[in-house]
């Protein structure tokens, strides 16, 4: 598991509910595949990466 994963994996969680393109989801899904971790944990990543500024929103 790396840092993120872990550290993700502490934190206390809440739900939200969002709406997403199907097709994104599926890709999501997909990595996840390739990947051997849940779709759910990619989701909680990049949001994680974004709100920590370790990635940056390319508009």
């Amino acid at each position: 598991m790396c840092i993120d994963q872990q550290s993700i994996k502490n934190q206390n969680k809440k739900a939200i509910s969002i709406r997403v393109n199907e097709n994104d989801i599926y890709e999501l899904k997909k990595k996840a595949l390739e990947n051997s971790i849940p779709y759910q944990n990619i989701i909680q990543m990049l949001i994680h990466q974004f709100a920590t500024n370790k990635i940056k929103l390319s508009v």
